[in-house]
């Protein structure tokens, strides 16, 4: 028939086709892949991590993080502000400076952000930042946060009622 054909031997066929190995060896990648991928969207890798002897490394999440700076930058206005209006040295001013330090202390000043309550007076400002602490507690992702931000929004508005009995 015109072109040469030559038979083909067992070592040629075994070059054509993929060896059993090399498929269970590509499939097993493949449900491990896929299982590291899962456990990871879901959030149990650290789980699966803790349940083989390795103890996971915490990184925060940018949302907890922004939350926290913006939470410690308001804090800092807040107390200015407090200072400003009374004495350093007044109890208030002392709540409010120990809160601004669990929250990780002032932020860097080019950081601090503009009073979003110049207008309201003191104890309405520190009430409003209460509410935002509240929104901030729900909205983030580590429960060590969420407590930490509900249990200053507590500070807060303890700290506005005293000022509005003032």
């Amino acid at each position: 028939m015109g072109g040469r054909h030559r038979a083909r031997g067992p070592d040629h066929y075994a070059a054509d086709v993929v060896s059993r190995r090399v498929l269970l060896g590509s499939g097993t990648l493949v449900v491990v892949a896929g299982s590291l991928g899962g456990l990871r969207l879901t959030g149990r890798d650290d789980d699966a991590l803790r349940a083989l002897g390795v103890r996971p490394r915490p990184v925060p999440d940018p949302a907890d993080t922004s939350l926290l700076t913006r939470a410690a930058g308001e804090q800092a206005v807040l107390l200015g502000r407090l200072v400003s209006e009374r004495a350093e040295d007044d109890p208030l001013a002392l709540v409010l400076t120990e809160q601004l330090d669990v929250l990780g202390g002032p932020p860097v000043p080019a950081d601090t952000p503009e009073d979003p309550d110049a207008a309201e007076t003191l104890a309405r400002a520190v009430a409003l930042a209460g509410r935002r602490r509240e929104g901030d507690a729900l909205a983030a992702v580590s429960p060590d946060l969420g407590r930490v931000l509900a249990a200053v929004a507590a500070g807060l508005a303890q700290v506005a009622l005293a000022l509005e009995a003032a």
